[in-house]
């Protein structure tokens, strides 16, 4: 099935979902069981030494470490003839290149760690409210202190069901 075409009435039917009452709580424990949470794996992160030669890799990069190669190399050529010797040349190309190396690598922490602290203020869990209810919760975090529910409703209310019971049950 081709996910994105689909009407959303075959989507629903396929998943063995309903469009308006979603999933029963057991439906939705059921599922977790067997496919795991609603999460994408995250990879463990790389060792410091690989992130920081992966920035050699760099067809750029490899230019200048190959102009400090020539430069260092006719400094030791014209050295050993008894001439002089350029070393400041090709040691301020390879000081550029390895404070470049370690700047991209903490630019790249910086975005992993707002990466992260975007995801985990913003990710939403679901929960549902007790089965009479008929309502399902989506909580999100905000600025670790307060959360704020966005209420998705087809509200069933039963007979004795009121409104301050329905937002007591929100709280808790």
């Amino acid at each position: 099935m081709i996910w994105h075409s689909e009407d959303l009435t075959a989507i629903s039917r396929e998943l063995g979902s309903d469009t308006h009452s979603g999933l029963t709580a057991e439906q939705a424990e059921e599922r977790q069981r067997e496919y795991g949470p609603n999460k994408l794996d995250e990879k463990p992160p790389r060792p410091w030494i690989l992130r920081f030669l992966d920035q050699f890799k760099d067809v750029m990069v490899l230019i200048l470490i190959g102009a400090a190669a020539v430069s260092l190399g006719l400094s030791v050529y014209n050295a050993l003839q008894g001439r002089e010797a350029d070393w400041a040349e090709p040691i301020v190309i390879l000081v550029i290149v390895v404070v470049n190396a370690l700047i991209s690598i903490s630019q790249e922490d910086s975005a992993e760690t707002l990466r992260q602290a975007v995801q985990e203020a913003y990710q939403a869990q679901t929960r549902p409210l007790p089965p009479l209810l008929g309502v399902e919760v989506k909580l999100y975090p905000d600025s670790g202190q307060q959360r704020v529910a966005e209420i998705l409703l087809t509200w069933q209310a039963r007979e004795h069901q009121t409104v301050e019971d329905f937002l007591g049950n929100l709280k808790n």
